[in-house]
């Protein structure tokens, strides 16, 4: 019989800590808002205002015969008149426009908390993230399976790294190792660590430049897979165009997990790995999503050297915490407003099906907290061991003789034993492959313990002699 998956919510703290704006203070920025107006010509009033966990939300009623557009010129002149910074931004569906002010003290909001309040927001088919609370202290999801990609950006310390481990904490905790797969890239060793030896991992976390392009290849590789595997299954005469539609019509034991890969502080990986990098993601953003993989990449850096249009384009949905600069924040949202947000853990979202820019507040999960959850799935379910291919027609742990070697393969090997030494860039000459497939035929040697693993001078000793490669492949 079939293990259910559910994680306690006990292991979560779900308490809520609420702190009383002191309505002196909400009355004071009021005043100072209408004065404000009133000294650049605009007399009218407030309609209404709301407490949110880091703001307070002032709905100003937009005066007869002005134009609401001339409002938005005047942000500067209000956060002066607070003396705080205020965003500005009208609601087209109120029909004002909206002031929002920091509070003097934010409200802490915990992912065990919103969980708690939002349990049967949380479906088993849907991969649902929790984005946090708005304005107006309500909880925030999305189907990540309708975004398919998403593209999250701020400094270091203003949230993004807990962005990550918030949402990658909220699906395991409502999809078992068998339905959902998890591929962790960072270039920092220790960024996804509290994770190492979760169930839903494909793979370890990585973090060498060589092994990530790896792992994206066999991505890419699986992708391609899944969609040949689409192709030639016909339901009612029609072929299959997605995963989800593949999974209902076919038995438990050959459902296909849909998979996240995770890519953390791009810029730094883009440095090391170089266009292949930036050329891998723009395939997998653009042809993914279909086969159940989605892509969730982060970055501290917005250049647009690096983060160029075309990788842009392919993330409907965009997350932006604190930036640096208004610039920095224009190439995330189109909007220059992230690097006025306040207090850390706020953000401003893009997301399809949301009318403009909007704010949140993040759910904050502790590192105890998350090593609790991983800690309690290690112990009570156990690795997927389903058929979904997430590395090349190999096992290390088998005799290769028994899977189809592709003749490049056994050149290469060759090619390296008669040379003494193995680099990507001789194999590719050799063979003539590219990058990614070299990276890969060096993988497969050095897991059949033909290649030595790389030692401190970053070479590799060949272990295999060629009396033993003629016995084997002749």
């Amino acid at each position: 019989m079939k293990q259910k998956y559910e994680i306690p919510l006990k292991l979560f703290d779900c308490s809520k800590e609420e702190v009383k704006e002191n309505y002196g203070y909400i009355d004071n920025c009021r005043r100072k808002i209408l004065f404000v107006l009133s000294l650049l010509g605009f007399l009218t009033e407030t309609e209404s205002y709301c407490v949110g966990p880091t703001v307070i939300t002032y709905d100003v009623i937009i005066p007869d015969g002005v134009s609401p557009e001339k409002f938005m010129d005047y942000q500067s002149d209000i956060s002066l008149g607070i003396k705080g910074r205020a965003r500005c931004y009208l609601n087209k569906a109120k029909g004002v426009f909206c002031v929002e002010v920091p509070r003097m003290t934010a409200e802490a909001v915990t992912l065990g908390e919103v969980i708690k309040c939002c349990a049967d927001m949380l479906s088993d088919e849907a991969l649902t993230i929790i984005l946090g609370r708005n304005t107006k202290n309500e909880i925030v999801t999305c189907d990540l399976t309708k975004l398919a990609n998403v593209f999250v950006a701020g400094g270091e310390v203003k949230g993004k790294c807990s962005f990550l481990d918030t949402l990658i904490t909220t699906l395991v905790y409502n999809h078992s190792p068998n339905d959902l797969k998890f591929i962790l890239i960072s270039h920092n060793e220790i960024k996804f660590e509290t994770f190492s030896g979760l169930p839903h991992l494909a793979t370890k976390p990585v973090s060498d430049a060589p092994e990530i392009l790896v792992a994206l290849s066999r991505v890419l590789e699986e992708m391609e897979n899944r969609y040949d595997l689409f192709s030639k299954t016909i339901v009612d005469g029609n072929n299959i165009t997605n995963v989800r539609q593949y999974n209902k019509h076919v038995d438990a034991g050959q459902k296909l997990p849909e998979i996240v890969v995770v890519i953390d502080e791009f810029d730094e990986l883009f440095y090391c790995c170089g266009g292949e990098l930036r050329d891998m993601i723009i395939k997998l953003t653009q042809k993914a999503s279909a086969a159940g993989i989605y892509l969730v990449v982060s970055t501290q850096c917005v250049s647009k050297w690096i983060i160029r249009s075309s990788i842009l384009e392919n993330f409907a949905a965009r997350v932006a915490f604190r930036t640096s600069s208004p610039l920095d924040s224009y190439v995330v949202l189109n909007n220059y407003e992230s690097d006025s947000l306040y207090y850390d853990g706020d953000f401003l979202y893009l997301i399809p099906g949301v009318d403009g820019v909007r704010r949140a507040r993040l759910p904050y999960v502790s590192m105890s907290n998350v090593k609790r959850v991983v800690d309690y799935i290690k112990a009570n379910y156990k690795a997927y061991d389903g058929k979904e291919k997430t590395s090349p027609d190999y096992d290390s742990t088998k005799d290769e003789t028994a899977y189809k070697i592709e003749s490049c393969y056994v050149s290469a090997l060759r090619a390296v034993i008669e040379a003494g030494q193995v680099s990507v860039s001789m194999i590719q000459r050799k063979c003539r492959v590219g990058y990614n497939k070299a990276s890969l035929i060096i993988q497969w040697m050095e897991e059949n313990h033909y290649v030595s693993v790389l030692n401190k001078e970053r070479r590799r000793k060949v272990l295999i002699t060629m009396e033993d490669f003629n016995k084997k492949f002749g």
